[in-house]
């Protein structure tokens, strides 16, 4: 059997590579003939994986999604396979797993925090139009066979949004690397005081984390906002990622009066200390297929404190995760917080039982079941 991958190369080092990677080992452990299509250089080819460049990466977004589709399209004509298995929006898949969920919903949603003139230009932009259509014609395609979707979030927008039989969709949650994460687990708690004083963090405040690049769509206002009519509680937050309107953020700090309990920490190449000196994660994005850093947390045995908006929510139980009941109330936003921080700090035996309620979701399985999944469903 012969299979083709698609996967541009334009973003590298991400949990999308990581989960590429693996599912192409996957598929070659099987027997079966791997070859992975991207774009831009080769890095670091996956042994006994043929790994080929079919286009070249643009400092222009939208002439990568055009050269890169249209490459990959003379390349399937040229070279017939079993199963085109799409990690993003593509024109043509027999497979598709749609990590990145629906542009489509994903465009709603900011058209409800946008003003005029951005909310004009998404009909006007191109790059959308163009990623509006490749992503119609991926999912409504006759010959797609199987379609993977990380939350039941994702699988409503497809539905809603295009013409999709429901009986091809899989639902399948990202995993982590349960094993892996077992000892950063144990060691957090001996090393959790000494890493504080070395990133200059206080030891004695419940300790909060939040995790992501682009500010806004992941909800860094809101949550800064909620924590400001919490100030009567103890807690420390810390913001890991980065974002070009950093100094927007900076200066709300100091108009909620929180600066001093706010530290920007920007991008950290290993985020496992963070995670060993957290409390609790809050992951309030605005619109998330499937936040990877809700189940991360879990696993690092942290708690969780998620907006409806992020599709890993559907994950969460009390008292190991708590869903935000609407990112337009800052007050529930609140409420719900100060749940989560009745809590507590961190315990050895909470932050157990919290890190076992994902050790169903390991990278491994999901990566077995969707090539168990594809595989049966190849023509």
């Amino acid at each position: 059997m012969k299979i083709a991958l698609l996967k541009p190369g334009a973003k590298r080092g991400g949990g999308l590579e990581k989960a590429t990677s693996m599912i192409a080992k996957a598929f070659r452990d099987k027997g079966t003939d791997v070859t992975l299509l991207t774009s831009g250089p080769v890095e670091s080819p996956l042994q006994g994986i043929q790994t080929q460049s079919i286009s070249g990466i643009s400092s222009f977004s939208l002439k990568n999604l055009l050269g890169f589709e249209l490459a990959a399209q003379k390349w399937i004509k040229n070279n017939p396979t079993n199963v085109v298995f799409g990690f993003d929006r593509h024109f043509f898949q027999t497979h598709l797993r749609a990590g990145n969920g629906v542009h489509a919903a994903f465009l709603d949603r900011r058209k409800k925090l946008e003003g005029f003139w951005k909310r004009l230009s998404f009909q006007m932009n191109p790059y959308h139009q163009l990623l509006l259509k490749i992503e119609q014609r991926g999912f409504e395609h006759p010959n797609l066979q199987r379609l993977f979707v990380n939350s039941d979030m994702v699988k409503r927008e497809i539905l809603h949004y295009y013409d999709v039989d429901p009986k091809k969709i899989s639902l399948v949650p990202n995993g982590i690397d349960w094993e892996g994460l077992g000892t950063p687990f144990q060691q957090g708690f001996t090393q959790a005081s000494s890493l504080k004083k070395c990133f200059g963090l206080p030891d004695t405040p419940l300790h909060i984390l939040f995790i992501g690049h682009g500010f806004r769509r992941k909800g860094l206002k809101e949550l800064l906002q909620a924590l400001a009519l919490l100030q009567k509680e103890d807690w420390h937050l810390s913001v890991v990622g980065r974002d070009r309107e950093k100094g927007t953020y900076l200066h709300l700090t100091h108009q909620l009066g929180i600066e001093s309990r706010v530290t920007f920490f920007g991008v950290q190449k290993d985020v496992i200390p963070f995670y060993q000196m957290a409390d609790l994660v809050v992951v309030p994005s605005l619109y998330d297929p499937f936040a990877n850093v809700t189940v991360e947390a879990l696993g690092m045995g942290v708690r969780v404190v998620s907006s409806k908006e992020n599709g890993g929510h559907e994950i969460l139980k009390e008292p190991y995760g708590f869903t935000i009941p609407s990112m337009d109330d800052l007050s529930s936003f609140a409420d719900t917080l100060k749940t989560a921080f009745s809590h507590g700090k961190k315990s050895y035996q909470l932050a157990e039982q919290t890190r076992a309620s994902v050790a169903s979701f390991d990278l491994g399985h999901t990566v077995d079941r969707i090539v168990e999944e594809t595989l049966q469903y190849a023509t």
